[in-house]
């Protein structure tokens, strides 16, 4: 697997961005005394999120998206992120939200912090943060952090409720990584239409457990017409030259979610209460990527991701009749370009199938960074998410899901 031209081991490669990452964001300074934003509360359990909205011009293509993200600086509260997964809500705003996010070193809260959320609505673009201007999702009182992986939306008399499948991460010196992920947290948000977010609680899913092949659920999620909410989890076998994740298989009814007792998991032959039974879906030599995307159209799954592994060139397409599979392998469908500057990274493929929608082909984002993270901090705009259409291939003739 190449990896654009960068010396070194590919996962190694991948440990120093996060690990860099994490070491800006433990001594980022804090923000000097906070400057005049036009804010908006929403007041959940005494937890105030504050919305920020600047006007941007708004893209009516992915050429005019990708553009804007490439050169649009305007918003103090956002100069640069990775993750850029989102979501059309009932009202028509879209939600976004990202990982390790860079600001502007005098905006409220901090010049980096771990998670962030933007919504955009029209031709205002508008950064939500968390208590004292710091992260939509607070870390807990032990320090340890959210990433988001997915989500899914349902609307219900003036309001969205949004289901957020986020990975904690914990910095530790007694790992090479810098970090350790511990396992899957659920944060539900409530968005009224119109008003700002409001995060009404954040769960763990399990205990933490910093074992490197357990399966990370959450990877990706996809609420389907039968209403039943399908939740993919990846895991990574830990063995010498395999960078690739395999993919797995749950569903839950939305009120269940938080609880992994209720989830039912494909076994290879049917829905079961065994997680331990879970059957692979794709084997993780030559598969997936950790964090995915996983959605349906006219009645075909299709799963994106850059094959063999986080940091693999190719992005590729398997597609399904059913959530559960068998899932059929396809050729790339693009290569990720290679960024001009040294230490350049371009990883976190997410197809965002509700965005610019075209029948044959999907929008795609992916993350591009450096392991130089002193060179992001200088020009963030290396650290800003690309926009591309991709063709999804023919697949087999759609069937009823059971």
């Amino acid at each position: 697997m190449g990896t654009h031209g960068i010396a070194g081991h590919p996962w190694d490669v991948l440990r120093v961005l996060v690990g860099s990452a994490l070491l800006a964001f433990l001594t980022a300074c804090a923000a000097p005394s906070a400057q005049d934003i036009v804010t908006a509360p929403g007041i959940v359990d005494g937890v105030e999120l504050l919305t920020d909205c600047r006007t941007y011009p708004q893209p009516t293509t992915v050429e005019d998206l990708d553009q804007l993200a490439a050169t649009f600086l305007a918003h103090p509260g956002f100069q640069g992120g990775d993750g850029a997964m989102s979501i059309e809500l009932g009202d028509g705003r879209r939600l976004v939200l990202f990982g390790d996010t860079l600001r502007e070193r005098s905006y409220p809260g901090g010049s980096v912090v771990r998670n962030s959320v933007m919504l955009f609505d029209g031709d205002q673009v508008c950064v939500v943060s968390g208590p004292d201007g710091r992260e939509v999702v607070s870390d807990r009182d032990d320090g340890v952090g959210y990433w988001p992986m997915s989500l899914v939306a349902r609307s219900s008399g003036g309001v969205e409720d949004v289901a957020i499948m986020m990975q904690r991460v914990a910095t530790t010196a007694a790992d090479d990584l810098g970090f350790v992920i511990l396992g899957t947290s659920l944060v539900r948000m409530r968005i009224p239409h119109q008003g700002a977010p409001r995060v009404l609680e954040t769960i763990d899913l399990q205990e933490d457990d910093p074992s490197g092949s357990r399966i990370t659920w959450g990877s990706a999620m996809w609420r389907g017409d039968d209403e039943w909410i399908y939740v993919y989890g990846t895991r990574n076998p830990q063995r010498d030259g395999v960078y690739g994740w395999s993919l797995h298989a749950a569903r839950a009814r939305w009120g269940d979610l938080a609880d992994q007792d209720r989830w039912q998991f494909w076994d290879g032959e049917r829905w079961s209460a065994q997680r331990s039974q879970v059957a692979t879906l794709i084997k993780a030599d030559g598969g997936v990527a950790q964090v995915l995307s996983v959605f349906a159209r006219d009645g075909v799954w299709y799963v994106v991701s850059t094959k063999d592994g986080d940091l693999g060139d190719d992005v590729a397409v398997w597609t399904a009749s059913h959530p559960f599979g068998p899932y059929t392998a396809h050729p790339a469908v693009m290569s990720l370009p290679a960024e001009g500057f040294d230490g350049a990274l371009t990883y976190l493929v997410l197809a965002h199938p509700d965005l610019f929608e075209v029948p044959g082909s999907v929008v795609i984002s992916y993350s591009r960074g450096s392991t130089d993270w002193e060179a992001l901090v200088r020009q963030p705009l290396r650290y800003r998410p690309a926009f591309e259409r991709i063709r999804l291939p023919v697949s087999a003739e759609p069937r009823v899901i059971r």
